[in-house]
């Protein structure tokens, strides 16, 4: 059995990056940068009003002037006149000359002539060309997450295409003959299937594709899915049959497809027999426990770190840290992911409330929870003050 930490550093490796792809922005949203972005355009591209007010010459004020032409966004303004002064709407061209803008509201207005009372500062209200990005500055770096804002700064830049990886393609293989699909099929002993449901939802924003497979507890059937689904996918992902019951049949299969088995448990809870095998081919194959909180624990801290670094993420795992409202006892030799809530209190302290029910099967607690806070193995009595860090839901 080894520790979380080490099983994370051979999912990290046991994911390869995915091929390139160059798309355009507006499908970058969630995904990583292959690549370092700079701008090919500087922002803003021209020295333009930040009010509606005048253009001014900044040493020829105090005092009352005529409008020698309005300037609208998007016109081509002429030199500005001595003498005189141009009216200019927000995001409009400072006219050659100008080197000040007054706003509208400190200005009289008498007939054909515009008094001002105060010399203005010399750049006052005027955007500067190149003030926000020059030309070949560095936009972001290669691993950055893209958000909506990056993309409008890329765009404004100048680009229209960036380099990602491929979103990944996922074979998801649930095991296990008691699964059923629909409320009129759950008679006694069945259950209705809930871990595929949930661990494609959270895989969704990564992937290509999600093929999903349902086995009973065939060794034959589960053998032939997943010798296939190495075959066509970039990851696969089981559910169930992990441990060492009668009907767990998964080490046997992964052994008798001739792959290599990294780990068979991890000292976690809940989680504990989550394991990693490599295909022939070099596919992944995560292998998670079927308790529906014990699968999304090791998904959350396997599974979608490695997929977010075959993606490009620079650093896929980073935790917050929070305050324990209360106690929290557990048994020495595991890491305890804790289900809870953190919330900011009025003095931005972050705080972490541990919710009641911690069962491996208790889905009520994982629907209610926005974060797993990470108990050290070695602890047995977590005292409520203490800062532990914290995994995102």
């Amino acid at each position: 059995m080894i520790t979380w930490r080490h099983a994370l550093d051979f999912c990290l490796a046991a994911g390869s990056p995915t091929p390139l792809e160059e798309i355009p922005l507006q499908q970058l949203v969630g995904q990583y940068l292959a690549a370092d972005v700079s701008a090919p355009l500087a922002l803003p591209g021209f020295d333009n009003s930040a009010m509606d007010g005048y253009a001014v010459r900044s040493n020829e004020l105090p005092g009352s002037f005529s409008v020698s032409q309005t300037i609208f966004a998007g016109d081509q303004p002429e030199s500005l006149q001595q003498g005189t002064i141009a009216k200019i709407m927000t995001g409009a061209a400072v006219p050659h000359g100008a080197d000040a803008v007054v706003m509208k509201e400190n200005a009289a207005t008498k007939g054909d002539l515009v008094t001002f009372l105060e010399k203005p500062r010399l750049g006052k209200n005027i955007r500067i060309r190149d003030e926000d990005v020059k030309e070949g500055d560095l936009l972001a770096r290669k691993g950055t997450l893209v958000t909506p804002a990056l993309v409008a700064l890329m765009k404004g830049a100048g680009i229209t295409v960036a380099s990602t990886h491929r979103k990944v393609n996922i074979h998801l293989v649930t095991t296990g003959k008691e699964l059923v699909n629909h409320p009129r099929e759950r008679t006694a002993g069945k259950v209705i299937e809930t871990n595929g449901c949930q661990t494609s939802l959270h895989l969704a924003k990564y992937a290509n594709g999600i093929t999903t497979t349902q086995v009973g507890d065939s060794p034959e059937d589960l053998f032939h899915t997943l010798r296939k689904a190495c075959m066509q996918s970039d990851v696969v992902i089981t559910i169930g049959g992990a441990s060492v019951g009668d009907a767990d049949h998964l080490s046997a299969v992964l052994t008798e497809m001739n792959a290599s088995i990294t780990f068979n448990k991890v000292a976690i809870k809940p989680g504990k027999p989550f394991k990693l095998a490599i295909c022939p081919n070099g596919t992944p194959v995560f292998c998670l426990p079927g308790n529906p909180v014990s699968a999304m624990v090791c998904l959350r801290l396997f599974v979608m770190p490695t997929i977010e670094k075959m993606l490009g993420a620079s650093v896929p795992l980073v935790p917050n840290y929070a305050k324990l409202t209360t106690t929290y006892t557990k048994k020495r030799g595991r890491t305890h992911f804790i289900r809870g809530v953190t919330q900011t209190t009025p003095q931005g302290i972050v705080t972490f409330t541990p919710l009641e029910k911690q069962g491996s099967g208790q889905l009520s607690s994982l629907a209610h929870a926005n974060a797993l806070a990470i108990a050290p193995a070695a602890s047995e009595t977590i005292s409520e003050g203490l800062v532990l860090p914290c995994l995102s839901l």
